[in-house]
């Protein structure tokens, strides 16, 4: 999510320079876009190209709302160089699959989705690969993290889930009773803060920690048994 909020916020200086959008009304374009993306569902005779230029209609204010085919041009163009994953980050997880199942449940559209996932060269970094747009359900619901147990072939008790978003990663997590939840804080003034409802066993700031984590966790497994 860190890469879409740095597309945002170059998106937004975009808006200011060509159009002269004043900052803050292009970030809470911006931000409504952002948010309708996550939260409505593409209908299956749209094609996601419609779906998200309507999307973008719908959040820019009547003034700038001819604007719309060439935002979403831009955001199209940024969404290609900001929606990748570091050699880092797959050289980790080619680390953790020796070791471990790994599962990606990603909450959106089908299509976006997908294509995302592709974008990124995903696929062959994971044991099973989840999209809400596929199923019935979305994070935080239970289900759609028990689907992914199943075709892991592993009980929820012996799966942690890591993530961004404590309203949906998170929450679904505890939800599930998973062994463990953990939290990517990467920049909090992007993101929902948890509370007493939601707090995640273990916060991180970078993905790459995730292994000290791991760690911490065999640790008292050993110390349990």
């Amino acid at each position: 999510m860190y890469c879409l909020f740095r597309l945002a916020l170059t998106l937004n200086y975009f808006l200011n320079e060509k159009f002269k959008v004043d900052l803050d009304h292009a970030e809470k374009m911006t931000g409504l876009f952002l948010h309708n993306l996550r939260e409505n569902r593409q209908r299956s005779d749209e094609r996601v190209d419609d779906w998200r230029l309507s999307l973008w209609k719908e959040a820019l204010s009547p003034l700038y709302v001819h604007l719309a085919d060439e935002v979403y041009k831009e955001w199209l163009l940024l969404r290609y160089q900001y929606v990748k994953v570091s050699p880092d980050v797959k050289s980790l997880l080619c680390e953790l699959r020796d070791k471990y199942r790994l599962a990606l449940i990603s909450n959106g559209t089908s299509d976006a989705q997908w294509e995302k996932i592709t974008i990124c060269g995903l696929k062959p970094y994971f044991d099973c690969i989840v999209v809400s747009g596929d199923t019935p359900w979305k994070k935080p619901d239970v289900n759609i993290i028990y689907m992914a147990c199943d075709e892991l072939n592993v009980k929820p008790d012996q799966c942690l889930i890591i993530g961004d978003r404590v309203e949906t990663d998170i929450e679904g997590g505890k939800n599930a009773h998973l062994a463990a939840t953990v939290w990517v804080n990467y920049d909090s003034s992007y993101q929902t803060l948890p509370n007493e409802n939601n707090y995640p066993d273990f916060i991180v700031h970078n993905v790459m920690e995730l292994k000290n984590v791991l760690e911490e966790l065999t640790a008292k497994k050993r110390q349990l048994s």
